[in-house]
This record gives structure tokens, sequence and C-alpha cells, in this order.
């Protein structure tokens, strides 16, 4: 049965209050009214009581919110539908709403990293992509979820099938730790030898990436890995103090030769 807009005389069509008209400008005022109460530091929704930190409402409009959400979510979860937007899903979001959801999070954690946030509570943070709290609470998750993994006897990386004997992790996700660790060593290899001097040997000229190596020019490398435990993955450590002077690219021939011959490749002799 039609009736009249709420604001208006205009006839809206069944199941409305209001026309497209009245809907687009209320919903403005709300907007405005919103801002205005963000602004000093109210609750936007009642405007009554101090919003807390990082949010817009106040603790007690919160409160119903969530709870209006969870029973909301619940009745569709019942009903077999999308939390999201109540399509029919086997899952809990619809591959739309799925895909909506990377994104936007995509987004929004790309806008925090460049405004110098964290990407858990959103507060400043000096260096990397967490505060220090949000740190130590995903780290303390971790520990929690890679235990109980362990002792059901699953892979702390699929949490589905049983882990290989000796190991962690099962052969399928053994074998992608191990490519993305052998990638991430070639590319940190290749740009230590852009920063001292490309990759060639220094002495004979060999450019096979395969054969070059990381020398120290001092003769003092057994001195630096007792010194410095962590520079015996040298590429990472060259890359964590920013690539300091004291070293070459050599081959293995001219680093093995150098070693062996007092500190001297015998190309040069």
């Amino acid at each position: 049965m039609a009736r009249k807009c709420k604001s208006c005389p205009v006839i809206v069509r069944t199941g409305k209050s209001r026309c497209q008209q009245c809907l687009a400008n209320h919903a403005a005022k709300m907007r405005e009214l919103a801002a205005n109460r963000r602004q000093i530091g109210i609750c936007t929704t009642c405007g009554k009581f101090p919003a807390i930190s990082n949010r817009s409402c106040c603790q007690s409009c919160r409160d119903k919110i969530v709870k209006s959400s969870d029973l909301a979510r619940k009745r569709r979860l019942a009903r077999g539908c999308c939390v999201s937007c109540s399509r029919p899903s086997l899952s809990q979001r619809c591959d739309k709403c799925l895909e909506t959801k990377a994104v936007d999070s995509k987004k929004l954690r790309q806008s925090k990293s460049i405004d110098g946030k964290c990407l858990d509570c959103s507060k400043p943070v000096m260096a990397g992509r967490y505060c220090d709290g949000c740190k130590l609470k995903r780290s303390v998750k971790a520990s929690v979820r890679r235990h109980a993994l362990m002792e059901s006897g699953l892979c702390i990386m699929c949490a589905e099938s049983p882990v290989d004997s000796g190991s962690q992790r099962c052969s399928h996700c053994t074998v992608i730790v191990n490519e993305s660790q052998y990638q991430k060593t070639a590319t940190l290899k290749l740009v230590a030898f852009e920063m001292y001097g490309g990759p060639i040997c220094k002495c004979c000229g060999e450019d096979h990436l395969s054969l070059l190596t990381i020398d120290h020019i001092d003769n003092n490398g057994a001195e630096h890995r007792l010194t410095a435990p962590e520079s015996r993955r040298i590429y990472h450590w060259l890359k964590k103090h920013d690539y300091p002077d004291g070293f070459q690219v050599l081959c293995w021939s001219c680093n093995i030769g150098k070693y062996l011959n007092g500190g001297v490749c015998p190309h040069q002799q």
C-alpha cells in the first residue's frame, strides 16, 4: 500500500518512509551532525558522552552496536546467508564480500603504513608496522597457536596436514618455505653485489652469479664471525648495517686462493 513521504507530500513505494530526495537530505544532515560531534570528541551516535579512544562512539553505544551486530550475524548464519550482505552462502561470507573485504583491508593497511601508524591499533609508530603493545600481543597469540598445533601434530603453517618426522611443517609447506628463503637470499645477494661494484669478481672478472661471493678485504672474516655471530648470514648482516666498507666481490676461486696464499690471490702475483 502506497503512502506519503514522512517529510514531504510525495508518494513513496512500499517499505519506505521517505522519498529518495528526502532520504538523501536526511543522510547528508546525519553525516554533518556526526562530523560535528566527532570534531568536539563526543559520541556520534547519542551525542551525550565522550567517545572512547580510537572510536567515534561512547562505550554504552558501542556495547549496543556490538550486541546488535552479533545478533544479526547469528540470525544470518542460522539462515545460511552471508553475514555481510545476507545473500545465500555456504561459508560466513560470499565470494563477492570476501573480495571486497580483502581490497578494503589492503587499502586500510597501506594508508596506515603511509601515515606511520600501527596496522592493528592505529597508534603512531617510529619504525616497523606495529607498536610495542601489538607486537607483544601478536607474538603471544602466534606462540599459543604454534604450540597448540605442535601438540596436535599438525603443520604450524597450514594447520591441516600432519608434520614430517623431525619437522614442524608438512612436506608441502616445507617446500614453500625453502623456495621463499632461497628467493629472499638470492635477492639480498644480488643487492649486496651491486653495492660493492656489481656482480663481477674484482680479481679475475668472473661474472657468473653462482660463482661469486662476498670477501673481507682485510682477511678478517674469522674474527668478524667470532665478534659478530650474526654475520654468518653475511648478506642479511650487510643489509642491516647499511653495507659498510671493508668488503668486496670475489669469485670462490679467488676467495679461497687469497685465503690459502696468505691474503693475496695467486692471480695478483
